[in-house]
């Protein structure tokens, strides 16, 4: 009886632990709390310095940091919406906005950055894709 009893204790440490490493696993690779969201058919590769995904459907909030301190670059945002809605916002490094855009259709943006740039995707049952790429980085501060 002690032995089984022991047994049934083992499995749900073990099984506890396994959640648990299974959702810090989640949080580190970007799907935790700040990046809640469904997605189907999503495929999506994220840089140091552009970030892009397509997919058959997202619905929720994606974030993703891109560029590098003391970095001027021109950003290059390309959005093509079949269906649903998207927004995307940026912000610098203080905070700032710089840009912000709701539901967004099939469009082009091009502006200049600086510094690194916090993006976040917003999107309410959106099939298309998006992607977001910094070009000509040149340095601002210490060349």
């Amino acid at each position: 009886m002690k032995r089984e009893k022991w047994n049934n204790l083992h499995s749900i440490f073990f099984i506890f632990s396994i959640l648990i490493a299974l959702f810090f696993i989640g949080i580190s690779s970007g799907n935790g709390p700040m990046n809640a969201s469904v997605r189907i058919g999503y495929v999506s590769h994220r840089k140091w310095d552009s970030w892009s995904a397509r997919y058959q459907m997202l619905s929720g909030v994606q974030r993703h940091a891109i560029g590098q301190d003391d970095i001027a670059s021109i950003l290059d945002v390309q959005v093509v919406t079949e269906s649903g809605n998207i927004c995307i916002e940026m912000n610098d490094e203080d905070g700032n906005v710089v840009f912000k855009q709701d539901a967004i259709e099939t469009s082009a943006f091009t502006f200049n950055v600086s510094g690194k740039i916090s993006i976040c995707v917003n999107a309410n049952k959106h099939k298309g894709s998006f992607n977001i790429v910094l070009k000509g980085n040149e340095r601002t501060i210490g060349s």
